[in-house]
């Protein structure tokens, strides 16, 4: 009786009941798929489908893994190869490790956090290059970063030039115009001293005809 009056009175103040989340959806895994090659040392990706799942704000663990003869899977549980995976991104990069040798049955495991159910991939190719030893290793070796395998706002930001780098391109504009206007400015100033020379010769046309005036004004004073 009691326990229905508190469930009542917490109902009353925040208008919903608190109910554990079910476990989410285990997205399909797509690549890597059956006809996937992997080489070890060299970055992968990894995807997997996100379509009509609520995916938001969940992460996941991304795990390597072998099928065995038996029928049995061996897992790199240890040793993930992603965490904290946005599993609403729908892919993560990660690197192949430099210690696996050859084989055609390998797959990957995707793990959702908070759910200890997991989805498994195809069983793909790992092609070694220089394998020492054909037995799976009990620890993976892996090493450096790896890039991002989705555009975030972050990385989209990173790639826009600064202000300054703009202003300075407006600049480089503004000076390439203002040395084509001086060219073109140039043929103006020639003209200019064309329109000198006329004016001088206008002139002296001015004064010969003076001359000509005052001849013949002396001639009828005589």
């Amino acid at each position: 009786m009691i326990l229905s009056v508190l469930l009542l009175a917490v109902t009353a103040v925040y208008g919903h009941v608190l109910v554990p989340r079910a476990d989410p959806d285990l997205p399909t895994i797509t690549v890597p798929g059956s006809q996937s090659r992997w080489t070890p040392g060299q970055v992968e990706t990894i995807e997997w489908v996100t379509k009509d799942l609520n995916l938001r704000g969940l992460n996941g663990t991304v795990f390597m893994g072998y099928f065995q003869s038996d029928g049995t899977t061996f897992l790199w549980e240890d040793e993930p190869l992603a965490q904290n995976v946005s599993l609403a991104d729908g892919a993560v990069n990660v690197r192949c490790p430099f210690n696996l040798p050859s084989g055609d049955l390998y797959f990957i495991s995707l793990t959702v956090d908070g759910s200890s159910t997991p989805n498994l991939s195809a069983g793909f190719v790992i092609q070694a290059t220089n394998e020492s030893s054909t037995a799976l290793p009990s620890l993976l070796s892996t090493s450096g970063n790896v890039p991002s395998a989705t555009i975030t706002r972050t990385s989209v930001i990173g790639t826009i030039p600064a202000a300054t780098t703009s202003s300075s391109s407006s600049s480089g504009t503004s000076s390439t115009s203002t040395s084509s206007t001086s060219s073109s400015a140039a043929p103006s100033a020639t003209g200019g001293s064309n329109g000198g020379s006329r004016n001088f010769s206008g002139c002296g046309t001015f004064a010969i005809a003076l001359t000509g005036v005052l001849a013949g004004a002396i001639g009828i004073w005589y």
